[in-house]
């Protein structure tokens, strides 16, 4: 099944801003190891990382989403965004599954 990646970004009230990614077509992410979900992952150069969990949607297959609100304007053109396997309960490695860049 092919894999897609989509990362939105969005401008909230406040001087928040918000990035929202989804991804289809992943497998159950045990399949893939010793994990229980995905996890987005966007990279900020000089500023930091943000991870947040990705949720399944009920149909099969799902839908993976999730967003992060951020409370300093740091959104630029660019910037990594990932889906990452991870593991809620235990400290496992977390392997890249999608990649791509923020387009604003």
């Amino acid at each position: 099944m092919q894999q897609h990646l989509v990362a939105l970004a969005q401008q909230l009230p406040i001087s928040e801003q918000a990035v929202s990614i989804l991804a289809t077509g992943l497998p159950n992410p045990s399949l893939i190891g010793n994990f229980d979900a995905y996890e987005g992952f966007i990279t900020f150069p000089e500023i930091g990382s943000f991870g947040f969990l990705l949720y399944p949607t009920p149909e099969t297959p799902p839908t993976w989403s999730g967003t992060v609100t951020l409370t300093r304007p740091i959104l630029f053109r660019g910037a990594p965004v990932q889906v990452r396997t991870t593991n809620t309960t235990t400290e496992v490695s977390p392997q890249v599954v999608l990649q791509g860049s923020l387009c604003t």
